[in-house]
């Protein structure tokens, strides 16, 4: 008898499901189709001896802060543990855990952070502070991690006056120069009393 297939649209158009709950098709490398789930590739280098190691699935997970790597991978390409036992709370335990600074490159990003000496029955994962420094940011739907888009800094709007401040070119400006841009009340200038004595 021939199934009938059901398509999902969250799931890649690869797999599809039957009607008797079997899966046709193969999912693509990095897709789990439990709990929003997603894995991706990493490329780890020690910032010292520029040694570099490759960590095929890592765990996307924007609930642990920090990214936590095995290790033996770590201590193979030198990374020192600089940081030791240090505290993390998991779900149901803490744990104590030493770590050290990596260099870390995905999808051609690449930022500069701590990494957690995973050890044996933890969860290789990639946090949201790598995440941010990378400029990347998860996209639920899609299962995948894309482009941040333009990096906020602090604007030149003061929080109190609400209207952008120019700063003058010459460095020399009075406190009546500085009150005309900013729409304050001149304050007179008061002539220093000099001390005698």
């Amino acid at each position: 008898m021939p199934h009938r297939v059901l398509d999902d649209p969250l799931r890649p158009s690869s797999v599809r499901t039957a009607v008797d709950g079997r899966a046709i098709g193969y999912p693509s490398r990095y897709y789990c189709g439990y709990m929003g789930l997603f894995y991706v590739g990493c490329r780890i280098l020690n910032p010292v001896r520029s040694r570099s190691a490759v960590v095929r699935r890592l765990m996307v997970d924007t609930g642990a802060e920090s990214t936590w790597i095995d290790a033996a991978v770590l201590e193979g390409i030198g990374i020192e543990r600089r940081k030791k036992d240090l505290p993390f709370q998991l779900a149901n335990q803490i744990v104590t855990r030493s770590v050290g600074y990596a260099v870390l490159t995905v999808n051609r990003s690449e930022t500069v952070d701590e990494v957690v000496f995973a050890e044996a029955g933890d969860l290789q994962l990639l946090g949201p502070r790598t995440l941010e420094g990378l400029n990347l940011q998860v996209d639920a739907r899609r299962k995948r991690i894309v482009a941040a888009g333009p990096i906020v800094s602090a604007a030149a709007v003061p929080p109190r006056f609400g209207r952008l401040v120019q700063v003058p070119h010459s460095a020399a400006f009075s406190a009546a120069d500085a009150a005309v841009m900013c729409d304050l009340p001149a304050i007179p200038h008061r002539p220093s009393m000099g001390y005698t004595g």
